[in-house]
């Protein structure tokens, strides 16, 4: 689940102890309702399986900034 979160710029939780499931949804119901959602819409767009970096930078203080790292256009057909 770590992986999952790093690649698609979401934010690990770790639960040791069953018992600590009610404060992990907590956590996590926090966390949605301090997002925001950007779009990334390409000048030109790329080819199936391409890919291209890129980074979100706020400046704002004090803020955690988690996204991905690199966008892959799809294949034609899918």
């Amino acid at each position: 689940m770590r992986d999952l979160a790093l690649k698609t710029g979401g934010k690990p939780f770790h639960i040791d102890k069953i018992e600590n499931l009610s404060e992990t949804f907590r956590q996590v119901a926090q966390e949605l309702g301090q997002q925001y959602t950007l779009g990334y819409y390409p000048e030109k767009s790329g080819k199936g399986g391409e890919r291209r970096k890129i980074t979100v930078k706020v400046d704002i203080p004090n803020v955690a900034v988690r996204s991905r790292n690199e966008v892959v256009f799809r294949k034609s057909g899918k």
